[in-house]
């Protein structure tokens, strides 16, 4: 879904109260679509580490969460104007999570004091192979492009075939738009986790070199963040409400995977 057929961000809400949806309207369905998650990679602790994952989780969880309650007020608000679908047709419900991932995105770039931008990377591939050996090859660059270039951990292997398998069924003139936050719940000396931001846009290239090919195109933005925890612990307790609001959003798009140390 292209970012630019979506409604933009309302400033003015960032400081409001949270906007409720339009009467009768039930989008939770939305909240199972895959083109917006957030990975936590658990590692074992020891004993006397406990507290300090406990902690570590919650600033996480409190943020992302906090993030998502932006998102959906925003997403209300537009429901409410009639810029966005309420129905809960797969077309309607994925064009709602682009624009949530719409927000997250544009609150990261523009509003966070707690968040440092540590690196920007865009970029686009095209990939041109044999129709029946597409879907192999495009899952072979998301892996190699994803998980060695952003050294990603290998557990995220498991969503990205679930994604793989989304983008196979999509119709030639679709193009699709995936997000995904990834945070290593580690305790080390350095109390600021670094967040990865991955996002990809696939589509299918008109211009190919042999008639009886197929050349899709992958459009990467790739950030990375550094969550300050001393300053999203003294503006924490001013977005309680926020908090609350996008906490059971949070758990229902999160997938926390075990990793190794």
């Amino acid at each position: 879904m292209p970012a630019h057929s979506l409604p933009a961000l309302d400033v003015s809400l960032l400081s409001a109260d949270y906007v409720d949806p339009p009467e009768g309207v039930d989008v939770t369905s939305d909240y199972g679509t895959p083109n917006l998650l957030f990975l936590y990679y658990c590692q074992p602790v020891s004993d006397s580490d406990k507290e300090a994952m406990k902690s570590l989780r919650t600033d996480v969880e409190a943020w992302n969460a906090w993030e998502l309650g932006q998102a959906e007020s925003q997403l209300n608000n537009q429901m409410r104007k009639g810029n966005l679908p309420t129905d809960d047709l797969l077309e309607s419900r994925i064009k709602r999570t682009d624009y949530r991932a719409k927000v997250v995105s544009a609150l990261r770039q523009r509003s966070q004091a707690w968040l440092t931008e540590t690196e920007n990377k865009q970029f686009s591939i095209e990939v041109e192979t044999n129709e029946d050996k597409m879907n192999q090859t495009l899952e072979d660059e998301l892996e190699v492009r994803l998980e060695s270039d952003e050294r990603l951990p290998d557990q995220f292997d498991v969503v990205l075939r679930i994604i793989n398998r989304i983008i196979a069924a999509r119709r030639a003139d679709e193009s699709q738009q995936y997000q995904s936050t990834h945070v290593e719940m580690k305790v080390t000396e350095e109390s600021n986790p670094e967040i990865k931001c991955i996002s990809f846009t696939v589509s299918e290239a008109e211009e190919k070199k042999r008639s009886d090919s197929v050349v899709v195109k992958v459009e990467y933005v790739n950030y990375r963040y550094q969550l300050d925890r001393k300053t999203w612990e003294e503006n924490k307790d001013k977005a309680q409400d926020m908090i609350g609001k996008g906490e059971r959003i949070r758990r229902e798009m999160t997938l926390e995977l075990c990793v190794n140390v």
